[in-house]
């Protein structure tokens, strides 16, 4: 069994850079756990979203990315024995900058990249079709709908205060979280 992991907000900091970009061009503090499309939209708009999504997934923006502390060590430590998909909403051009990204971390050993901006799937599907076991996203609408074909459906929310909730999702708010919670279970 494998497991399928997103790039922004996930292994990337993407969340950090859309929050001080909200900040400067909307004068609005929006903590970056709360910077997902699902819990963005409904606070700053999905025009404002998609022009902000425009800037902060283009090329240069995506080379200066930071990992999400533990991110890289983590997934290294996980992939030893197991499949490791890195699952990404990235359409094609974006898509190559995060390949660009994962590489220049060194990153990319024992990982595939599938994208659901690419091949028009959902990352559910691509969970089924690839039989991953579980998925950790910063986005919970990829996990709501991928929960009938994973077993662990993991809420990444780096620095989420302790009591965020998000139904039945498991929220880790650090990849050393996530690390225990998978440790012996697949």
């Amino acid at each position: 069994m494998g497991i399928g992991i997103d790039f922004d907000g996930t292994i990337a900091d993407t969340n950090a850079v859309k929050s001080r970009w909200i900040e400067r061009v909307l004068g609005r503090c929006i903590p970056p756990y709360l910077c997902d499309r699902t819990s963005c939209v409904p606070i700053i708009g999905r025009e404002a979203y998609d022009k902000m999504a425009s800037e902060v997934y283009d090329e240069e923006h995506t080379r200066r990315l930071q990992p999400i502390e533990d991110s890289l060590r983590v997934i290294q430590q996980l992939a030893e024995g197991r499949d490791l998909v890195v699952v990404t909403a990235r359409g094609p051009n974006r898509l190559e900058y995060a390949r660009q990204w994962l590489s220049q971390f060194d990153a990319t050993r024992g990982l595939a990249v599938e994208s659901s901006g690419v091949s028009n799937e959902t990352k559910a599907s691509i969970c089924s079709r690839l039989n991953l076991s579980a998925l950790v996203d910063d986005d919970e609408r990829h996990l709501v709908d991928a929960m009938e074909t994973i077993r662990h459906a993991i809420l990444m929310k780096q620095d989420a205060p302790v009591g965020y909730r998000s139904g039945e999702l498991t929220v880790c708010r650090s990849w050393r979280q996530v690390a225990e919670l998978l440790a012996g279970t697949l």
